[in-house]
């Protein structure tokens, strides 16, 4: 069965008194992010606080509060009604982030626990046949929320408990759904006295991110939310608290093209605490541009052609995605914001076309709307060098640097050029450079990894391969490389056991098991040297 709201597919199981609970989603053991604090690696924690602590400097530099909701999970705040046999650890996801956080990180980081047990006495805050909240639990997470806004803005409105009404009304919810019979429950359902704000625009891509921008007449400061679904029965309440809010749905990060164009007065991240499992990319060159601004084509018409132009390409459709980029930009506006985007996509379509003139025309054109854009520069200048016009290559890839220099990907992608043109000195001032601006960059550590290991400083491109497998050690690819540098360092120990548990890990993989074979040989030959040697 798949979650509308979160696109997933799900299972479910029994506690007391009918209460049912997430069990997995798309296949991943939910429950055990609460029973196995082994389920996510240190590192993934450590992840999280080092970009807490990058966006507490990056919002206090600009003057914009930040304030970040993490929802529990339904399990914490009804564990009296969990099955017997579960037992619950205490080293939660949001435990471990907590104590990781410095002081200032930790500033304005709400986790409405306890409010939601106690609200439970007035009504349920959870539903007994969904993973998500109740709208009284939303209005308890609401007012967590805006008692940290208020802090630093004071004029935000407040809505206050005689502002709303409560009803009650049966949902199968997502969970009661899949269950044989279907489950029901009465869940308490709120209503403004005098709701005023209103939306006004929404733009949501083929794989239902939205953007949706809601405006109140009584005026009020400007708020973005990076959200989840658990925003959804918060968002009524949030809106009547501000002058405009903008709703974003997105991966685990902040999106700071959004944040630089709006300047609004306050951020609000909200996830649900599952989603730490999961580190946030950021900086990254994926910002809000990548992901709406294509479809600001003017139109419904031309933004719904888009779309499935997206969906077509994402589904390896090439030539349907070409076709219905035709009909998006004929459709479109002829001074639509989003044409450089879309030429982007276009630019996509032709490259997975293998008409890579095509393409280079495309990106031409998306450089002249939009010139002071970075990625349209860099996929120009990745382009030419897989066209082996490395001159131009480097001179766009630079470009691409000098614009948006806080985005790690542009400089790997330059570091990468020059490391193929022989200029290591070069390739590794930029890999550096992505690194300091965000030390848990994959792609980078490997890349230093290679630069290291072609200066014969084998210690050091050990060092980076060893933080990529910290940071991922999931991918076979982190793996495979940091046992290649073991091998080169004739570390035939160390390569046989990280190899040793890679091979059952990565059955796709059958390299490995050869290169498992050669440690065993050398170590064999090394054992039988030293007998010889002592006898």
């Amino acid at each position: 069965m798949t979650d509308d709201l979160e696109g997933g597919q799900i299972t479910a199981f029994e506690g007391k008194r009918g209460w049912l609970f997430l069990g997995t989603f798309d296949g991943f053991d939910a429950m055990s992010l609460y029973t196995d604090e082994t389920t996510v690696p240190d590192r993934v924690f450590a992840r999280w606080a080092r970009a807490f602590e990058r966006r507490r400097r990056w919002f206090d530099q600009r003057g914009i509060a930040l304030v970040t909701l993490i929802v529990p999970e339904a399990c914490l705040v009804y564990a009296d009604l969990l099955p017997d046999a579960i037992r619950l650890t205490q080293a939660t996801p949001m435990r471990r982030l907590s104590e990781r956080l410095d002081k200032a990180a930790a500033t304005d980081v709400i986790y409405p626990l306890q409010a939601l047990i106690d609200g439970r006495a007035e009504r349920e805050t959870f539903q007994q046949v969904d993973s998500h909240w109740t709208d009284w639990g939303a209005y308890l997470g609401y007012r967590a929320v805006m008692e940290a806004v208020r802090r630093h803005l004071p004029a935000a409105r407040l809505i206050e408990p005689k502002d709303v009404t409560w009803r009650q009304r049966k949902t199968f919810g997502a969970l009661g759904a899949i269950m044989t019979p279907e489950r029901s429950c009465k869940v308490p359902v709120a209503s403004l006295t005098r709701p005023r704000a209103k939306e006004i625009s929404e733009m949501a891509t083929e794989q239902r991110h939205k953007l949706t921008t809601v405006v109140n007449p009584a005026g009020g400061p400007t708020a973005i939310v990076f959200r989840d679904s658990f925003a959804t029965a918060m968002a009524p309440f949030l809106s009547e608290s501000f002058g405009r809010t903008i709703y974003v749905s997105s991966p685990n990060t902040i999106y700071y093209d959004l944040i630089e164009q709006v300047k609004p007065d306050v951020v609000i991240f909200e996830r649900t605490e599952r989603a730490l499992a999961n580190p946030p990319i950021e900086p990254d060159l994926q910002d809000a541009r990548a992901h709406f601004a294509d479809l600001e084509l003017g139109n419904d018409n031309a933004l719904l052609a888009q779309r499935q132009s997206r969906a077509f390409l994402r589904a390896g459709k090439a030539k349907d995605a070409k076709d219905m980029s035709d009909r998006a930009l004929d459709l479109a506006e002829p001074k639509a914001p989003g044409l450089g985007r879309a030429l982007l996509h276009r630019a996509r379509i032709f490259r997975a076309l293998g008409n890579d003139d095509a393409a280079a025309e495309c990106l031409r054109h998306a450089i002249a709307l939009e010139p002071d854009a970075a990625m349209p520069v860099m996929l120009a200048g990745e382009l030419d060098r897989a066209r082996g016009r490395m001159e131009p290559a480097l001179a766009l890839l630079r470009r691409s640097t000098a614009l948006e220099p806080g985005v790690p990907k542009y400089w790997e992608a330059l570091g990468g050029a020059l490391l193929e043109g022989e200029d290591a000195a070069g390739a590794q001032a930029c890999f550096e450079r992505a690194l300091t601006l965000d030390p848990d960059r994959i792609e980078a550590h490997l890349l230093m990894s290679k630069v290291r290991r072609g200066q014969g400083d084998l210690a050091g491109a050990r060092r980076h391969a060893e933080l990529a497998v910290e940071i991922d050690a999931s991918s076979s690819f982190t793996v495979s490389n940091l046992a290649s540098v073991m091998i080169a360092q004739e570390d035939w120990a160390a390569a046989r056991d990280l190899l040793a548990a890679a091979v059952p890990r990565f059955p796709q993989a059958p390299a490995f098991k050869s290169y498992l074979a050669l440690c065993e040989t050398r170590l064999g030959e090394r054992a039988k040297a030293h007998a010889k040697t002592g006898s």
